[in-house]
């Protein structure tokens, strides 16, 4: 099924192949439940496709109209048309954004669409040289992001009434951890947690800061420099890589995976009587097999089912339920009540496995 609507491309990146595969799951899930809550709906051959393009759509539209209020994307004629055709309308990327709910400021932008100068860098001003270095950009507090995610994964903890201590958070930029702890920035959430002890910031060289390894193409020292700090190294050291080695392992996870359906079909005559069908599964499993020979006992103290000689399950006696009805029916049945282990016909099986009387 995630084969047919994939958005799996060719890369040489495993993150970004890991994030597409999440992706196909999180579609397929989406669509289970969006059809289950939803059976009125006529069910069509492409209503997957509909329902993917539509899901597509809506994740789409904050980026792309984020996008067109940028007038250095717009400013491209192609990007234009292509953007305009996705709303359906004309866009003036110099228009200014309406203003939003919350007290931060919007940006201002000049007729080329860059940032306008928005005053000189505090950081340099508070040095020794006191420099005055004009910048367009804002300080957003780089670890913001970072920081909130930690706050709510501490609240979770808590809800769940586990001790959860000061949490670290490693940052290889030396700047954002200065804002972070400069008292002279105006008081923001992530200086709050800093202060409340929620969360402690601390400085890591880049070459030993292990989160790129999920966020950056690296080349093959870096890369086994990261494995090697995860404590992965030594394992995968140990094996030796063949050209055939992956394979020799779908090949060997195959049959694991196989061995179950194939020993239970083993046990079934009518499946065995074929010639070509019985030389399969006895090559797969290496040696002669009788599909009449009784299967060992469990260890669970349920009685296992008797076979005929055609594979299907003997008569188990008459249905309990109409003998006690008031016509005393005698329906012979091969089925059981899982529960109460008495014979149960089809009428009278509330679910696979239970009768009437032990479902209620």
């Amino acid at each position: 099924m995630l084969g047919r609507y994939t958005t799996k491309r060719s890369t040489r990146r495993w993150p970004l192949a890991f994030f597409y595969n999440i992706l196909d799951i999180a579609c397929l899930a989406a669509y289970i439940l969006y059809y289950e809550n939803n059976k009125l709906l006529s069910k069509k051959s492409y209503e997957r496709r509909l329902f993917y393009r539509q899901l597509g759509r809506e994740l789409c539209t904050p980026f792309v109209e984020n996008r067109s209020h940028n007038a250095q994307i717009m400013r491209h004629f192609t990007t234009k048309v292509a953007i305009e055709s996705f709303f359906g309308r004309a866009i003036n990327p110099y228009a200014q954004p309406t203003a939003s709910k919350s007290s931060k400021p919007q940006a201002q932008f000049d007729s080329t669409g860059r940032k306008k100068i928005t005053g000189v860098c505090h950081v340099c001003l508070q040095s020794e040289f006191k420099k005055r270095r004009k910048t367009r950009k804002s300080c957003s507090l780089g670890m913001s992001n970072a920081v909130k995610e930690v706050c709510f994964i501490r609240n979770i903890f808590e809800e769940l009434e586990l001790n959860c201590d000061s949490i670290s958070i490693y940052n290889d930029n030396q700047a954002a951890q200065h804002i972070v702890a400069n008292e002279f920035v105006t008081e923001t959430y992530e200086t709050y947690s800093v202060e409340q002890g929620i969360v402690i910031i601390q400085y890591q060289p880049t070459d030993q800061l292990m989160a790129d390894i999920m966020t950056k193409p690296l080349c093959k020292d870096k890369h086994e420099n990261y494995v090697k700090l995860m404590n992965v190294y030594d394992n995968n050291k140990l094996l030796s890589k063949k050209s055939y080695e992956r394979r020799l392992f779908y090949r060997q996870l195959g049959r694991e995976l196989c061995t179950p359906f194939v020993e239970n079909r083993s046990h079934n005559a009518q499946i065995m009587r074929h010639f070509t069908t019985k030389v399969a599964i006895e090559s797969f499993f290496g040696r002669a097999i009788n599909p009449y020979a009784q299967p060992t006992a469990s260890k669970s103290s349920k009685p296992q089912a008797q076979f005929d000689s055609t594979g299907r399950k003997k008569i188990t006696g008459v249905c309990h339920v109409c003998l006690q009805s008031e016509f005393k029916k005698r329906r012979k049945t091969r089925k059981s009540c899982s529960v109460c282990e008495f014979p149960i016909c089809d009428e009278h099986c509330v679910s696979t496995t239970t009768c009437e009387e032990c479902a209620k």
